[in-house]
């Protein structure tokens, strides 16, 4: 329950699962290096709607309500270096061909990094339901203590073994 709760919150299943991108062939899994570029990218914007919905579902001195905005700050001092892994990813994800890969690849971070967040967000916002909104505000200042780059890697952690059955997204084997 608590590994689903932290998906929600953090969103990176609804990243995997969103409908326009598809699953990446076997050959395209995903390595730690992509999977860690998609949570430190996406996770800023993600964790800022969850504080947006969940708000006003939460008493005035959770969690969230208290330290979410601080805890979005925090991720986005990471989310600009993790770009060129999470764009890695984004193309093995969306199964793009040479010409299109490179195409993508070559754009830049301020023209496709917004457009993935909005469309991201978008779908992590709809999945928020009234009633995970306490559990999520639990798990994160259960985990408030660590640094943010432990969350990252926890997540990390989660969505490489979440992508090891294949179903909505492809994690490399573990060496």
């Amino acid at each position: 329950m608590i590994a689903k709760s932290l998906f929600r919150c953090a969103g990176v299943l609804a990243l995997f699962s969103s409908a326009q991108l598809s699953a990446a062939p076997a050959a395209q899994c995903l390595t730690e290096t992509d999977v860690h570029g998609l949570v430190a990218y996406m996770l800023p914007s993600l964790t800022e709607t969850v504080v947006e919905r969940c708000a006003a579902r939460l008493p005035a001195n959770s969690y969230l309500n208290t330290r979410g905005n601080g805890l979005v700050s925090q991720l986005r001092q990471g989310q600009s270096a993790a770009w060129p892994s999470a764009r890695d990813a984004m193309v093995k994800m969306a199964g793009k061909d040479d010409d299109s890969s490179a195409m993508f690849r070559s754009m830049p971070e301020s023209v496709v990094g917004p457009m993935m967040e909005d469309m991201v967000t978008d779908k992590v916002g709809n999945d928020i339901k009234a009633q995970n909104c306490k559990d999520i505000d639990r798990v994160l200042s259960t985990m408030a203590p660590m640094p943010v780059s432990n969350l990252v890697d926890m997540v990390t952690a989660v969505a490489m073994i979440a992508g090891r059955d294949g179903k909505k997204f492809q994690t490399c084997a573990a060496v």
